[in-house]
């Protein structure tokens, strides 16, 4: 009884997206939620939801598929994808109660046969906004990169960034009844311009009709993962090159030789922060990890031990090694140079409405149109917690 009322709650007319579209998510820090992400929340209204030992199968199940935790501890990219193994879940129980024979233990069916019903085609946009979730979660770069992320109600965000000086922090030693030394916050905003980031997919009746069910999500799957690198390439280069609003750029710290870099330089680079900063990451493009694995100084420890039969990366000076290769977009980040940083202080994400996708039927022409769009912009939180390898 509870999976048809919310079959009926989904199928009614265009009520279900409307309300969709304004949904925010009290667990995402008011952000507006996906329709996937609205689905889980509708079905737990109504009573369906996996119960504790489900939940925990199908949580490990993406876990795995994601390849969370595999290589660094991700706790931020595992949360998202515990919720999204939940929603993924409501999905796949409305298809079952709906009988339909592909999906998901059936992928080569076709679209025609998957969508058979009058209530599993309304829900085909859920369908195409689970892949691109799924998509989006499966790259740990830019999670890695962002600390926080902040919703807003405009396309400028207010940043704020602290100021206060040194002597403006420190305690000091005192007397008794001499006067305490005043420590005061201060703080400065500036405004960051939101840059829009999506796509429409068009495609015929008849191709989605026809098309194996695996083939269409594979496909929405691979558009997705493009649009998660260009952020991350845009997260990147306000990593770098500041976020355009005064902040300036990354320190640098370059290889005692040109092309040819030594253990002591990851150490150099470590010691470029000031005291109190824990730098964390080193985000680098394959031929520096190449450099990197080849040290004199993990070799050994890696024969036949680390690398060689798990596949996992060592870390150097306790840092996490994560890759990102130079795609060009990010005119500083070169196939020389790698970034050093501290995820906990590197930047913060600004978003308005947060990942948005849309379906509609346009009966006229005999095509369905789908739009998934974000506006996003980042913020340098603290300019002494990264800083730029060169010469690598």
């Amino acid at each position: 009884m509870a999976m048809t009322e919310l079959v009926k709650a989904v199928g009614a007319d265009e009520g279900f997206y409307q309300q969709a579209s304004t949904y925010k998510s009290e667990t995402a820090n008011g952000i507006r939620a996906t329709t996937t992400r609205y689905l889980g929340e509708l079905a737990k209204h109504h009573g369906v939801y996996p119960e504790k030992d489900e939940r925990e199968q199908v949580e490990n199940q993406w876990l795995r598929r994601m390849q969370v935790n595999r290589l660094w501890p991700e706790p931020n990219r595992e949360e998202k994808v515990r919720q999204f193994a939940s929603d993924w879940w409501t999905v796949m129980k409305l298809f079952e109660h709906e009988k339909c024979p592909a999906w998901p233990n059936r992928a080569n069916a076709t679209v025609e046969k998957a969508f058979q019903t009058n209530s599993l085609q309304s829900v085909f946009p859920i369908f195409f906004d689970t892949n691109v979730q799924a998509a989006i979660l499966a790259n740990p770069v830019l999670d890695r990169l962002v600390s926080r992320t902040v919703q807003i109600d405009s396309h400028t965000a207010t940043h704020v960034k602290m100021t206060e000086s040194t002597a403006d922090a420190t305690m000091g030693e005192i007397g008794e009844g001499t006067s305490m030394p005043q420590l005061i916050i201060k703080e400065a905003e500036r405004s960051i311009k939101l840059r829009k980031f999506g796509g429409e997919l068009l495609w015929t009746y008849e191709v989605v009709r026809l098309m194996r069910l695996d083939v269409l999500a594979t496909s929405i799957q691979r558009i997705a993962t493009r649009w998660q690198q260009q952020k991350t390439d845009f997260a990147l280069a306000t990593l770098i090159d500041g976020d355009g609003a005064g902040d300036g750029a990354a320190s640098t710290s370059a290889a005692t030789v040109t092309g040819t870099p030594a253990y002591a330089d990851i150490v150099a680079a470590e010691f470029v922060f000031p005291v109190g900063y824990m730098p964390d990451t080193i985000l680098a493009p394959k031929q520096v990890l190449q450099k990197i694995l080849g040290f004199s100084t993990y070799i050994d420890p890696l024969a036949g031990v680390l690398h060689q039969t798990t596949g996992a990366i060592p870390r150097p000076l306790g840092m996490d090694l994560v890759r990102w290769d130079v795609t060009g977009k990010v005119s500083t980040y070169l196939a020389t140079t790698a970034v050093m940083f501290d995820s906990d202080m590197a930047l913060v994400e600004y978003t308005e409405g947060g990942t948005i996708t849309e379906t509609e039927k346009v009966i006229k022409d005999q095509w369905w149109r789908n739009v998934s769009s974000q506006w996003v912009g980042y913020g340098v939180w603290d300019r002494n917690a990264a800083v730029l390898l060169t010469g690598w």
